[in-house]
């Protein structure tokens, strides 16, 4: 398969280049863009009022852009061929419940789910060995071309020995909201967002309890946002 990896953490992820390998020794044909830099919680910004540039760090297309970008520049400019299958990872830290709403890494798959083609978010617990987890992603990938009937699809690798996959919901995870004000030398404010760790609420059978299993979570995501019932209510 033609497959297009990008991710949000940026050219120097170090689990980047041995995922790719993997993916390119399973017999894929692979080419990796991906932003220059880190660009968590970007979610689906696209850069329109600045160019753009493509650079080639150690066999990979960086792009002075988002991971957005780094999907429609891989469609449109880097490749020949468009891809089979877009795999947007392996993100350092998880993506659960409602972070894939801030997730640069889940945004950057959802660019080709919306185009059409079958797209992979993968994260995995920050504390994981990143140079391991080649081994638990390339079962995830595995497990999604094993299946018919799907666009996009969310994992979360809990850790670089697990091996059951589990298909479930979305949890939640409630950020404690907080701006920090802070002062420069020349006494000019400036500010942090963003609290302490998120609250974990496990529901049962969603991709916060099964990750808390030791158990790979994959969770299918909508290309709608429509809120159909209230649609019909409105009527």
């Amino acid at each position: 398969m033609r497959i297009l990896v990008v991710n949000d953490d940026g050219a120097d992820a170090p689990n980047l280049r041995p995922f790719a390998a993997a993916l390119t020794k399973d017999g894929h044909d692979v080419t990796v863009v991906v932003p220059e830099r880190p660009q968590s919680a970007m979610s689906h910004a696209i850069t329109l009022h600045k160019p753009l540039r493509v650079t080639m760090i150690d066999g990979v297309h960086a792009v002075s852009g988002t991971p957005v970008d780094s999907t429609y520049m891989g469609l449109f400019a880097v490749m020949k061929e468009s891809p089979h299958l877009i795999i947007s990872g392996i993100n350092k830290g998880y993506n659960l419940g409602r972070d894939v709403y801030y997730s640069g890494t889940v945004a950057a798959a959802m660019e080709g789910a919306l185009r059409g083609i079958r797209s992979i978010a993968l994260s995995a617990d920050r504390r994981c060995d990143p140079t391991g987890l080649a081994v638990p992603a390339m079962h995830a990938v595995r497990f999604a071309l094993s299946k018919d009937n799907w666009r996009m699809l969310n994992f979360n690798i809990p850790s670089v020995d697990a091996s059951e996959i589990r298909v479930c919901g979305l949890g939640r995870r409630d950020y404690q909201d907080r701006v920090v004000e802070c002062r420069d030398p020349r006494g000019g404010k400036y500010y942090w967002l963003g609290g302490d760790l998120p609250e974990v609420v496990a529901g049962d059978d969603t991709d916060v309890s099964v990750v808390a299993e030791n158990k790979i979570s994959v969770t299918p995501l909508s290309m709608s946002w429509e809120d159909q019932d209230v649609t019909r209510g409105l009527q």
